[in-house]
């Protein structure tokens, strides 16, 4: 598993910004066919960059995003489940 997380978006306590999710979708698409070409396998590739509950289905409903990697939305239990609840209920 690949991890794609620009530099911009890691949060730093919430100061992040996070990557428009077309645009992460073409990005991880480029590292899907890179990766495919030097290792002949498909291999998963994740979001990472200030995933929230709000932002959560946008990423997962993306074609080429196979996960998100969550960062500072996981450190507090409320805010884990209710991104969980929501990934759930929309994906």
């Amino acid at each position: 598993i690949v991890a794609y997380e620009p530099v911009w978006a890691i949060a730093n306590g919430g100061a992040g910004t996070p990557c428009l999710p077309a645009d992460a979708d073409d990005v991880q698409g480029w590292i899907k066919q890179e990766l495919l070409q030097y290792t002949g396998d498909t291999v998963p590739v994740l979001y990472g960059g200030s995933v929230d509950v709000k932002n959560v289905v946008s990423y997962l409903s993306r074609e080429t995003i196979d996960g998100v990697l969550v960062g500072s939305a996981s450190v507090k239990q409320s805010d884990w489940f209710a991104l969980l609840r929501q990934a759930e209920e929309n994906i």
